[in-house]
This record gives C-alpha cells, sequence and structure tokens, in this order.
C-alpha cells in the first residue's frame, strides 16, 4: 500500500482510496494505541504546564480569554496577554462549547496531545510528498516525526502547542515545495502567501519557539531560492527576498495580536525584558536549562540518563515494573553555581541542592532514524550512482550543517565561547531563555533526513525495478563499506558499554554526589542506565541487520511491501519504547480529591478571593523532618493541582519565566537581610493579603514571639497530619496519594494571620512621595540589594519601598499612592472610620465591589496593578493609580458606590489577526477555484 505502484484504470472497477486518507487512518491507528487509556472513564492525561486544576479554573475559560487573561490564582495576579484563535484555543472552545464542566476540560485534555501530535504527522507527511519523496519515505518520516520523543514527550508534558506550531511549519515548507512546478504566478504567490500564514499560526502557537522556527523556515526559503535553478545570482537574491518578503508580512499579519501580548507581557518590563547581558546572575538564568554535552548521547541512546523525575509512576500499568529506576539524573536545569561547585572539587552540601536537575530526558531521535539519516548523509556524497539529484544533496546538507549548529547551541552554557559569541552579539539573543529549546530542531532536521534516507534506500535496493542480488559480487561497494563501518560503531558501542557497566560502583557514588544520597535509589538508576545500554545494543544489531538484508537486495522488487511493514514495525517499536514513560494518566478522582476532599482545603473553600494562602518560606523557616511531607505535598498536589481546582488564591508563584520588574522589587524588598527585619515576612503578607500560611504546628508561637512579638496576630487554625488517602494501602512515592487529617497535636497546622489586610479596604489617609523626596534623593551609598531595587523600580518606586518597610509604617492606617497626572483628589481627612467595602461578585476579569464611603478615601484593591484594567464608579470611568507601590488605588467620594473593575487588553491587534484569518480563507478559495489559464510553450517562466 505504501510502495509506488502503477495507479489504478478507469476499466478497474475500483475507486481508488486517497493516498492522504491511507495516511491519515494509519497515524491515527498508532496514535490511539498508544493513548488508549484516554478513553477510560475517570482518567485524565498527564499535562504539566496546563493541568485539569488549572483548565478548571474560571480565569482559563473562553472565549473571555480572547479579550485578555487575568491570572488571579498564583502571586498578586498577573496579566497573561489575551488567548489568540490558534487551533489549540479551537480545540479547546470545541469541548466547552460542547460540555460543561469537568467534562468540557477532560475532553479537552484527553484530545489536545495526541490531536497535536497528529496533526504534525500530516504536516509532515504532506511536505515529504511534496519533496517528490515516495510513499513509503513519506509515511515512515511522518511517522518518526510523530513518535520522535523530544516532540512527543514535549506535547505530553503539556506544551503541545510546539508541535501543532511544528505542523504548520511543515505545511509551509510544503507549500513553498509545491511551486516548483507551478506555471500561474497567481497560484505562485497564493501558496508563499499560505505558507506566511502557515509560519504566523507557528507563531502564534508557539510564542519564541515559534519565532525561532519563522527564521528557519526564512532561511529555508532563501537556501531553496539559491540552489534551485540556473538563474544568476541577482536574479535568485531577488526571488529569495521577494518570497522571504511576502512569507514574513503574512506571518506578521495573522501573528499581530500574539506578538503585541508577547511583548507587552513577556519582554516590556520584565526580567528578560531589560537584562543586564554582563550580569552573570542573568547569564545563569538565561542558560540553566542547557544540554550537558555528555548527555548529546540520549539522542541516540534512549533512557541513558532516565526519562521523566519521577519515572515510572504513573506511566502505563503493564510498563511500570520495566522502567523502574528510569529516574532522569542528567544535570539538565541545573543551577549553575551547582555546576560551578562541583568543578570546583566541593565536597559538602551544593549552593542549591533544590535546583540539581530540572530536565525530563526526552530527547530520542530513533536508532533506525539516525541510521538512515547518516546513511541518506553518506550517498549525498557520492559523485556517482547517488539516489538523490544535486538539488537534493544541496538540501540535505542544509539540514546537516542546521544540525550541528543546533547542537552547539543547545549546549548552551557547556559551550560558551559559541553561544556566548551569539548571546552578546546578536540581538535579544540574551532574552532567548533555555538554550535546550535547540534541540527541537535538531530532531527535526533529523527525522527530514531519515525521510530522504528511506527514499534513497528505496530507490538504490526496494523499487520494483530492482534486481533480486544473489551474488555477493552484485553487492554495492559503497553500501558495503557503510554497513562495514556502521559495523565497526556497532563493536565500539559494545567496548563503550562494557567499560560504562564494569564501573558501577563509580556511577553509584557519583549518583550519591550529585543528589541521590539514597543508596538503594542511586543503584536502581545505575541499573537501569546500563540496562538501556543493553537495549541500545541489541536494537542496534536488529537495525543493523535489517538494513544489510535490505541492502543486499534480498527484499527488492515484489518482497519490498515486507520491507515497509518490517521497517514501519522496527520503527513504532524503537521510538514506542522510549515514548511510553511519557504518557501518564491520572485517576480524577483520586487526584482532586472529589467527594472526598481534605479539611485544609475545604476550609479554604469559601470566597477564596476574600484571601491569599502560601507556604512558609524555607530557607528561613526550615521545616523539621516530620513536616518535610508537607513542603513536597503542597509543592506539587496542593498549589498546582487542588488550590486552582478549587479557585483558591496563592501568594506562591508557580511558573512565570519572565518576572515582571515591579513584582521582582516587592518582593526583593520584604526578603529580610538580617534579624532585626525579621517583621519584613509578616509586614509581606500583611500588604498582600495573605491570611492563611502552612507550616510547622510548632512554629506559631515562636512567629508571634519573634515576627510580631507586639501584636502577636499569629493563630493555629486547625493541626493535621499527612496520611495516605481513603482507600490507598501503601505509598509508591505519588504525592497525589496523600492527604491531610486533622489530628490534635498533628505536626503541620494552618495558620491564620489576623493582620493581613482585607482584599479591599478604604483609606482617608493616604500619602505621596513630595517633591523635596524625590530631588533629595541620592545612589551614594545604597546598598546592594537597593541598587537592585533602584534598577528594577526607579527613585519614586524605591522611596515607596523603603517606607512599607519601616516599622514606623501602619499599613491599617495609611496607604502609599503614586499620584497620577492631572488626578484632582479629594482632601484627605483624619477620619479613622473610612467606610465599608463588600464584594458584589468576584470573577477573576471582573470585580464589583459595595462601597459606602464615610468621607472622601482612597480605594485599595490589592491586586496587582495593571493599565488593562479599567475602572468604573456608578458607571463613570475613573482613574486607576498604583497604591503602595504595586497595588490598585482609586479616588472615591463619600457616600455609597458602586465600583466595578474590568480587565480586557487593547481589541484591535485580536481584529487584524482575525481579518487575516479571513484573508487567508480567501487564499483557499482562490487555490481551489481558480482556473490556471493554458501555458504556451514558449513562455518563459518569470517569478
Amino acid at each position: 500500500m505504501l510502495m509506488s505502484k502503477p495507479s489504478a484504470t478507469a476499466g478497474s472497477g475500483k475507486a481508488k482510496v486517497p493516498a492522504f486518507l491511507k495516511i491519515a487512518v494509519l497515524l491515527a491507528i498508532v496514535i490511539c494505541a498508544l493513548f488508549y487509556q484516554n478513553f477510560e472513564s475517570g482518567m485524565v492525561l498527564f499535562s504539566n504546564d496546563g493541568p485539569l486544576g488549572q483548565i478548571m479554573t474560571e480565569q482559563d475559560h473562553l472565549p473571555a480569554g480572547f479579550t485578555g487573561y487575568w491570572e488571579d490564582l498564583y502571586s498578586i495576579g498577573a496579566n497573561s496577554g489575551s488567548v489568540t484563535p490558534t487551533v489549540s484555543a479551537a480545540i479547546k472552545s470545541f469541548w466547552e462549547i460542547l460540555f460543561s464542566d469537568p467534562m468540557g476540560p477532560l475532553g479537552y485534555l484527553n484530545t489536545y496531545t495526541p490531536v497535536s501530535l497528529y496533526l504534525m504527522g500530516l504536516g509532515a507527511w504532506a511536505f515529504f510528498r511534496k519533496l517528490k519523496l515516495s510513499p513509503l519515505a513519506a509515511f515512515l518520516g511522518a511517522l518518526a516525526v510523530m513518535l520522535n520523543t523530544q516532540l512527543f514527550s514535549g506535547a505530553c508534558w503539556g506544551v503541545a502547542s510546539d508541535e501543532i506550531a511544528l505542523g504548520f511549519n511543515f505545511l509551509a515548507l510544503a507549500l513553498v515545495m509545491a511551486n516548483d512546478d507551478e506555471p500561474a504566478p497567481v497560484i505562485f504567490w497564493t501558496r508563499y502567501a499560505l505558507a506566511g500564514l502557515c509560519v504566523g499560526v507557528n507563531v502564534m502557537e508557539a510564542a519564541d519557539v515559534g519565532a525561532l522556527c519563522s527564521m528557519f523556515v526564512a532561511l529555508y526559503i532563501l537556501f531553496k531560492s539559491l540552489v534551485e535553478n540556473d538563474s544568476p545570482v541577482t536574479a535568485k537574491i531577488g526571488h529569495a527576498v521577494a518570497r522571504v518578503a511576502v512569507v514574513a508580512v503574512l506571518a506578521g499579519f495573522i501573528a499581530t495580536q500574539t506578538v503585541v501580548s508577547l511583548v507587552s507581557t513577556q519582554l516590556q518590563g520584565t526580567s528578560l525584558g531589560q537584562s543586564n547581558k554582563d550580569s552573570q546572575q542573568q547569564w545563569d538564568y538565561a542558560t540553566q536549562w542547557s544540554l550537558p554535552k555528555q548527555e548529546t548521547l540520549g539522542i541516540f541512546v534512549p533512557g541513558l540518563f532516565g526519562y521523566r523525575m519521577d519515572t515510572p509512576l504513573n506511566t502505563v500499568p503493564f510498563i511500570q515494573r520495566l522502567y523502574s529506576g528510569g529516574v532522569y539524573w542528567g544535570g539538565m536545569g541545573r543551577d549553575p553555581a551547582n555546576d560551578r561547585y562541583f568543578d570546583s572539587g566541593g565536597k559538602d552540601s551544593p549552593p542549591d541542592p533544590t535546583y540539581m536537575r530540572f530536565g525530563y530526558g526526552g530527547y530520542y531521535c530513533g536508532i533506525l532514524v539516525a541510521l538512515m539519516a547518516f546513511w541518506g548523509v553518506a550517498q549525498s556524497f557520492r559523485k556517482t550512482q547517488s539516489p538523490f539529484t544535486n538539488v537534493q544533496k544541496k538540501f540535505i546538507w542544509f539540514w546537516s550543517v542546521i544540525i550541528l549548529l543546533s547542537l552547539l547551541l543547545a549546549w548552551g552554557r557547556f559551550a560558551p565561547a559559541f553561544y556566548g559569541f551569539l548571546y552578546n552579539y546578536v540581538p535579544h539573543f540574551s532574552q532567548i531563555r533555555n538554550p535546550a529549546k535547540f534541540l527541537f530542531f535538531i530532531e527535526w532536521s533529523l527525522t527530514v533526513l531519515f525521510a530522504y534516507g528511506i527514499y534513497g534506500l528505496e530507490q538504490r535496493h526496494l523499487s520494483a525495478t530492482a534486481p533480486v542480488k544473489t551474488d555477493v559480487k552484485d553487492e554495492d561497494k559503497f553500501d558495503q563499506r557503510w554497513l562495514y563501518a556502521s559495523a565497526g560503531i556497532f563493536a565500539v558501542s559494545i567496548i563503550g558499554w562494557f567499560i560504562y557497566a564494569s564501573d558501577r560502583v563509580g556511577l553509584i557514588q557519583y549518583l550519591k554526589y550529585r543528589g541521590f544520597g539514597d543508596n538503594e535509589t542511586a543503584k536502581a538508576i545505575a541499573s537501569f542506565s546500563i540496562s538501556q545500554g543493553g537495549w541500545f545494543l541489541l536494537i542496534l544489531a536488529v537495525a543493523l541487520a535489517l538494513l544489510a538484508v535490505i541492502i543486499n537486495g534480498y527484499l527488492a522488487g515484489p518482497r519490498a511491501k515486507w520491507a515497509a511493514a518490517l521497517l514501519g514495525i522496527f520503527l513504532f517499536f524503537d521510538l514506542g519504547r522510549a515514548d511510553l514513560p511519557f504518557i501518564i494518566h491520572w485517576n480524577i478522582k483520586q487526584k482532586y480529591e472529589v467527594g472526598d476532599l481534605n479539611p485544609v482545603i475545604d476550609y479554604l473553600r469559601p470566597q477564596p478571593y476574600e484571601h491569599r494562602v502560601a507556604i512558609l518560606p524555607q530557607p528561613p523557616f526550615n521545616f523539621p523532618p516530620e513536616c518535610g511531607i508537607l513542603s513536597q505535598l503542597y509543592g506539587i498536589e496542593w498549589s498546582q493541582h487542588l488550590l486552582p481546582y478549587y479557585n483558591i488564591q496563592s501568594l506562591d508563584i508557580i511558573q512565570m519565566p519572565r518576572m515582571p520588574l515591579d513584582l521582582m522589587a516587592y518582593e526583593q524588598a520584604f526578603m529580610p537581610q538580617a534579624d532585626s527585619q525579621a517583621y519584613f515576612y509578616p509586614r509581606w503578607w500583611q500588604l498582600s493579603n495573605t491570611r492563611y500560611l502552612l507550616g510547622p504546628a510548632g512554629y506559631v508561637d515562636a512567629m508571634n514571639a519573634q515576627l510580631d512579638p507586639a501584636q502577636q496576630r499569629f493563630r493555629m487554625v486547625m493541626a493535621f497530619n499527612i496520611g495516605l488517602k481513603p482507600g490507598i494501602e501503601q505509598y509508591n512515592g505519588d504525592s497525589s496519594e496523600l492527604t491531610a487529617y486533622i489530628t490534635t497535636n498533628g505536626p503541620d497546622a494552618l495558620i491564620e494571620f489576623t493582620g493581613a489586610l482585607p482584599r479591599a479596604k478604604l483609606y482617608t489617609d493616604w500619602q505621596a512621595n513630595t517633591d523635596a523626596e524625590l530631588k533629595g534623593f541620592t545612589t551614594n551609598n545604597l546598598s546592594p540589594l537597593d541598587s537592585v531595587m533602584f534598577s528594577e523600580a526607579g527613585t519614586n518606586g524605591l522611596i515607596t519601598l523603603k517606607k512599607l518597610e519601616s516599622p514606623f509604617f501602619d499599613p491599617e492606617k495609611t496607604v502609599l499612592i503614586d499620584m497620577p497626572p492631572g488626578a484632582n483628589p479629594p482632601a484627605a481627612t483624619t477620619n479613622t472610620d473610612a467606610g465599608t467595602v463588600q464584594f458584589e461578585s468576584y470573577a477573576a476579569k471582573k470585580v464589583v465591589l459595595d462601597v459606602d464611603a464615610a468621607a472622601p478615601a482612597v480605594l485599595l484593591l490589592n491586586d496587582h496593578y495593571d493599565s488593562s484594567w479599567h475602572v468604573s464608579i456608578d458607571g463613570q470611568p475613573t482613574q486607576l493609580f498604583h497604591a503602595n507601590f504595586i497595588m490598585q488605588g482609586i479616588f472615591v467620594r463619600a457616600g455609597k458606590h458602586t465600583v466595578e473593575y474590568q480587565f480586557y487588553a487593547p481589541i484591535k491587534p485580536f481584529y487584524v489577526t482575525f481579518a487575516a484569518i479571513i484573508v487567508g480563507l480567501g487564499f483557499c478559495g482562490v487555490m481551489i477555484f481558480y482556473k490556471r489559464p493554458v501555458e504556451k510553450p514558449s513562455r518563459p517562466r518569470r517569478f
């Protein structure tokens, strides 16, 4: 079915099944086989970056997200831009329209990952067919893309939008390649316009990764224009510039909303948007997720460095025993300070043991993929009898160069000479966080080279006209030498594996030194890693044997269908084996305690918008051993799952790679630098409306004595113990198996801080920084921390922060404001009874307050100030300004008022993107209905 064969004639009586339909069905069968648990009732697919708890929240609903996305559940609130009309949003909207909670989010999560991989595979198939590769090469290439572990694990991790983006990049390249034989200028340029829209969708889906991909597509178009014909160089350059310009303009057209949102929320006013490239701290931050050089082996040897941080937890049941000890033990994501400590020969505890590693080990390309990619590259250098045309050879070299450059970039801080040059001298390159993102391009390129390799293999050894070789003398010398070289690599691999396996004791000691202190855990990891090397040798041997059989002609001609089947089965087994550890499912009832909610979360559920909750920071509140499990339980299960599932707001930041500068300065301001500043913590909780804290029960008295001796505003709400959930008989290391039980003398406690400010409060006493204070400010003798805060907050901000820090400032009585330009505030009074504020309604993007002001006052709302918030009093717009440095404030007159806060981002960029989608549909109509004129034979092509 996948081999090239004559098409059915009109008189055969059989309707020909379209090739696309065949491929679509085959790829769907593969996806459904891998994700069979998605069909089980009560099971939800794992997603680290978008778990069910988060998807269930009110803040995440569509279509409201198209006009702005306000994240109210973490920190003090954050502007996350606006949702763009992408494929991801369409899938989510489909389920939200079709089903209400919880079926909508559940259906979305269980389909999003497999659908994204499926679309990516179809896009790859379209590109390979437009490269004029054979049906077999296109299908196996698409399968290799869809099952590539880097791409597969990324989708399973919760960033499936990257895989959708790659699918659209493949479509863009397919449209570009389809123009090779296009005589009609209208269709020619329409395809480039559609390619540009596909590139724009890629940016909309994958943000910074998409932006990198768009530059890669532009480079591909430029290269294609330079190598595709014998036109003069100036003409080629002109063609390249025109084509790239069309693609860039259309990509920018449809991605307008995304670009505006990214710039305003991820670059301007953030820790990376105003980075100091000369700062060691900034370099460490930007390059922390670099690929250690030795872990490059993981591209070819799956599981050598483990898989996820918790493998085999929650994996497919029948494989869990096989992957025991498969914990990731490499150095991806390690704090660079730890690496410097190890490199210097440190023997004690590293500087930051929390950040020993944060990778998930999924970047395996496939043994057959690597072999055929290298075979294809080798064939491209043949001067005679090569299966590739001269143009195809040049494209193979293009993808090969991309691999080499991407590998140097992926090494990041482990290749400082190369990455450092780009970091320092290429504009905005220092704002790219995570050099390991360039693994994406390595895997992309390898799969394309694999497709070329399969095509070349088929042309030389599997085509219908290829003779069946029965005599060794007929064998191709070049291919035989390649087999001998591969056998040599196999022999070297055996020697390397024996050396590695023989030093098992040394590996165990290394693991214990690098964060796995438990001897049994280190032994299990070492055994698994060594066994994966053995599996690699076995699979490599089978792959080489299969290729030897094909190259020697034993499956040529009529037997070629067996070669196609064997290659497909081998590819599925090889890549599927490496993909299985990343397919994680949760039992919803157990994970989210549905119907059996623990007392701590249950206590925090009513009116959660009136207070925030946090765990005591460690350090300095170092938990005793009996409370250590609380930190793990809160950090994983409660803060990331249960709190958002039940819409409980937390002060803790779960994920914020680009922190706003004002928030960074605000948090730094209340980090004590000396014992005399211990009151900074309660001041921070007070100003941020953090009323509930989680920590050791024995700390309550000490906190009153040391942090708040004058007022002693900490009190215990409940003591509890951590134990197994009902129905769980044995703890298997999964924190979702644990819950809280109220016990009189429990080691853990929910602590109330009664001094926390209300979420909304009226003040008749407000203060703004005076001109004299601003003019008298000097940067002389600033402490290092104050210097940092000054760079982030400016003069006015630093003065305000220093006032907020002062023990003589009373946040209950006075609010500090940043007087808005042109404001005409009412006169402040000394009326101590400012009035009352009640919530009429609360939603993530709309807050309505009933205000009864006894006198002219400032209404403080303890949410992060953002210009996209719009406020009205009794239906009349009013001016929002900064209060207490970072919160929201407005002036209100005496009397009763209804105050309404609404969050919405600028809508014009959305209209531009929507218009681009309409234009794209029009281009599709041109492709379908345009009738090409009959071209005169003598008329030359001029584009």
